[in-house]
């Protein structure tokens, strides 16, 4: 009995337990340990997928207290911290998932993702550099159940998918330092596992065009809007390098403006419809992009200048 470790030794002698008592009472104070653990993990667990992610942390730590055995416990915080950018914390709650259980996949390539996010980019490359060279040939064979972040409801279930994250990651890492060959190697590699996926597509067009490869952007923008015509990210940065496109696009898909999220987005079709005389329309974007983003100084000007030509201004 760990509290009476610190009596005289005769006074532990009078109170020693039965030997049924020993093998008894630690259990039930065991059982009970994990039983509040697990409590507190399912609560935060519930607040995690709410999008209370602060919240969540505070429950991962109280289960922690009463069973830090758990590397489940170790990822879902971890995954917490990453949705409110805390990188080095979720570092540090991926390590200790892992010190638990070595072979968790998921949380070593976690790992690698906030050492991507912290800018520690030779360390993200030789974690990934394991993954990949570690990973099967099972593809779509093997299944698997992995998942960082339930609040965006990213599921991964087969080997394929996986490996596509391993290669995106180490393809952005070899993008940021500059190393192009081995960039767009990995994020090809990333897009073939994922069966052309929106999301790598685009992934792949921003790489294209942080290296300066616009054609090849272009194309990847222009084949993630073909799969979803939502796809705000592939149509932004499509304005960013063929305007003309861009509008050819929303004008075939006329639809999707409204539900447009993108600020950026927003002012560009702010700055056209009233370069166009369409002012109503114009300063209407403006106003949805500065809410925004209510501190870009130059669409507050380009409003008042809309504004003016609209003949509103008193």
């Amino acid at each position: 009995m760990k509290h009476l470790k610190y009596l005289l030794p005769g006074v532990a002698l009078l109170l020693k337990p039965t030997s049924s008592q020993a093998q008894e009472k630690p259990v039930q104070n065991r059982k009970q340990s994990i039983e509040i653990a697990n409590n507190f993990y399912q609560s935060a667990l519930r607040l995690q997928q709410t999008g209370h992610f602060d919240e969540s942390i505070a429950l991962f730590d109280s289960s922690i207290v009463y069973n830090p055995q758990v590397a489940d416990v170790f990822f879902s915080q971890g995954s917490s911290y990453e949705s409110v950018a805390e990188h080095a914390k979720a570092l540090y709650a991926y390590n200790r998932a892992i010190s638990l259980q070595p072979a968790f996949e998921g949380a070593k390539f976690r790992k690698a993702v906030c050492l991507y996010n912290l800018r520690l980019y030779e360390a993200a490359i030789n974690e990934l550099d394991l993954l990949i060279a570690n990973t099967g040939s099972g593809g779509e064979t093997r299944a698997i159940f992995y998942s960082y972040s339930p609040a965006e409801g990213l599921r991964i279930s087969t080997d394929n998918q996986l490996k596509a994250e391993y290669f995106l990651y180490r393809g952005l890492t070899y993008a940021a330092i500059d190393q192009a060959e081995k960039a767009m190697a990995d994020m090809d590699s990333a897009v073939t596992l994922s069966g052309q996926s929106t999301d790598y597509l685009v992934n792949r067009g921003l790489v294209y065009q942080r290296l300066g490869m616009k054609t090849k952007a272009t194309h990847d923008y222009e084949m993630a809007l073909e799969k979803n015509p939502d796809n705000q990210t592939a149509l932004v940065n499509l304005f960013t390098l063929d305007a003309a496109k861009a509008k050819s696009y929303l004008n075939e898909n006329a639809e999707i403006i409204s539900d447009i999220i993108v600020p950026e987005l927003l002012a560009q079709l702010a700055y056209d419809a009233c370069n166009d005389g369409r002012f109503e329309e114009g300063l209407n974007y403006y106003s949805k992009a500065l809410s925004m983003s209510p501190s870009e100084a130059d669409w507050v000007m380009n409003r008042a200048i809309c504004y003016g030509k609209a003949g509103l201004l008193r």
